[in-house]
């Protein structure tokens, strides 16, 4: 026997699971998913994951600008501005 080791994107982990049970027995010995501590294991893993991927979505689309450094600056004065205006 030999052993692999897979790492396998979030997103393709249901597909790659159902190919390794479709082998065990045949190809496959024995299989097991390895629980190891990452960020999935942060209880709001999941709720930031799809804030961070609907941003992403609405930047590629436009609804909402990405700003460089100086950018931010740019908007940081006005903004201070604005608050001392008040």
């Amino acid at each position: 026997m030999q052993t692999i080791r897979l790492e396998v994107k979030e997103d393709y982990l249901q597909k790659v699971m159902g190919l390794l049970e479709s082998l065990q027995g045949v190809m496959v010995d024995r299989f097991e998913l390895e629980d190891k501590a990452t960020l999935s294991g942060d209880p709001y893993y999941y709720e930031r994951k799809a804030m961070l991927e609907k941003l992403a979505k609405e930047v590629e689309n436009g609804e909402m600008e990405l700003l460089d450094e100086s950018m931010w600056e740019v908007e940081m004065k006005k903004l201070e501005d604005k608050i001392t205006t008040l």
